[in-house]
């Protein structure tokens, strides 16, 4: 027993001189290497650079590989689906909801466009030449709406220029080819030092795209009303959807002058978009909302449909549709039916003034102000033949005051001035806000507070 002792104690005493040699051999010394990370800054905010929890930012690296609407472009997002509408409209859909519950901003400006009133209305702002996208959730919302329940988009831009140009000079090109609908895109955008503190950008926008290629699609066609009561109706199998086809020209020039942390600037932006209206049906052309079988129509106990047909049964559904309330199309005399393909013809002018100033004087860390003038029409036509138009012009002016640190708080107040002339709602619209919002950090959390008034 007492020589295997000592073989295992000599076994032990090798292995631990081996370890100790191979710990004196040469050590290497690696070279240091220095992480730069920016974080990613809110352009809506002002209490800071750090993101909420239930925010969402997407950069522009992310955005030159998505679509060129902004439903679509963040579609791939959490909780974000898309409302597309053909090749040139798409809206975000946020937890369920869009239209009006969704505030859409352009550099924390509203858009005033008419997009939320049908999904086939363009949303006039283009991530291909975004900065950044912001989706704001939680109590900052309330700085800009009220009735956003779901969420504010914000788009971020390079219109006017926030920083002057490395060496005087900065430019950025995009070519981009989409197989799926033959889509062909240029953007280019240039920004020049013209003196120490001032600098101009010029962007650009071309896109064309053709009908999107689908697996299977089946369209329908017909010689005559009649032959559409009587369902006499001739379908053919497609590789393509109709009239999904979408052309875009936007063009921007934008002067600003810049110091430290600070600048003020101007831009001027003109947008022409034509696009097409997929799956457009002329079944409800000239009619009232008659959707109600004539069995229920003469038996007059469900009156009330015509004003509630949310309440209708599956026996009051009329699938047929005769339209016995159409007055544009006579069914007894009439027996051709003929129309061009619809599409929208869109157009918008926008002329911005922004600028922001740092520590302006004591108490007060930032001031963020702008001023907008929106002049925005689109014709809905069939052919040459115009069949609906949409006008809108707005004003919004708006100014922010982010004060310093009261121990643990810091606060906006914010003031804003909207007007809009809007052909397809009431003939003006005006609204003035004022809009609070402060943030209290302590060293377990941090609590927000917002307040508005309109």
């Amino acid at each position: 027993m007492l020589n295997k002792s000592k073989l295992f104690l000599a076994l032990i005493t090798l292995g631990a001189s081996k370890i100790l040699l191979a710990a004196e051999g040469p050590v290497t010394t690696l070279n240091t290497i220095v992480l730069t990370a920016q974080s990613d800054e809110l352009g809506s905010e002002l209490l800071g650079k750090s993101l909420n929890v239930s925010n969402q930012f997407i950069d522009t690296s992310k955005l030159k590989q998505r679509s060129t609407t902004l439903g679509d472009a963040l579609g791939t997002e959490l909780g974000i689906h898309s409302n597309q509408y053909g090749g040139g409209a798409s809206a975000p859909i946020i937890r369920g909801q869009e239209g009006k519950r969704i505030k859409v901003l352009q550099n924390n400006a509203d858009v005033l466009d008419m997009s939320n009133m049908s999904p086939d209305h363009a949303v006039t702002v283009e991530p291909s030449l975004a900065k950044s996208i912001e989706i704001i959730r939680g109590a900052s919302t309330l700085l800009y709406s009220s009735n956003s329940a779901a969420g504010v988009v914000n788009v971020i831009d390079y219109k006017i220029p926030t920083q002057m140009p490395q060496d005087g000079l900065e430019g950025n090109t995009t070519l981009r080819f989409n197989t799926g609908s033959n889509e062909k895109l240029t953007t280019a955008g240039v920004t020049v030092g013209l003196s120490p503190r001032v600098a101009l950008r010029a962007e650009g926008l071309y896109r064309n795209a053709g009908n999107y290629k689908t697996p299977h699609y089946q369209s329908s066609s017909y010689n005559s009303l009649e032959d559409l009561e009587n369902q006499n109706i001739v379908y053919k199998n497609l590789k393509y959807l109709p009239e999904s086809w979408a052309e875009s020209r936007l063009g921007t020039l934008g002067l600003s002058w810049i110091d430290d942390n600070t600048y003020l600037g101007v831009s001027y932006t003109h947008r022409h978009d034509e696009y097409g209206l997929p799956a457009h049906s002329h079944l409800y052309e000239g009619c009232g909302a008659s959707a109600i079988s004539i069995n229920t129509r003469i038996s007059g106990l469900k009156n009330y449909l015509l004003y509630y047909p949310q309440l209708m049964e599956e026996q009051d559904i009329n699938y047929v549709n005769p339209r016995p309330d159409c007055h544009q199309h006579n069914h007894i005399h009439e027996t051709t039916f003929s129309h061009n393909a619809p599409y929208i013809d869109l157009n918008t002018r926008r002329y911005d003034m922004r600028g922001e100033f740092t520590q302006p004087f004591t108490g007060i860390d930032k001031i963020r102000t702008s001023l907008s003038y929106i002049d925005y029409f689109h014709n809905e036509l069939e052919g040459d033949k115009i069949t609906n138009f949409f006008k809108n012009t707005g004003k919004v002016g708006r100014i922010e005051l982010s004060h310093q640190p009261l121990g643990e708080l810091t606060g906006i107040l914010g003031l804003q001035y909207l007007e809009q002339d809007n052909s397809a709602l009431s003939p003006v619209h005006s609204q003035e806000c004022i809009t609070t919002l402060s943030r209290y950090s302590a060293a377990i959390k941090t609590s927000r507070m917002s307040l508005r008034f309109n």
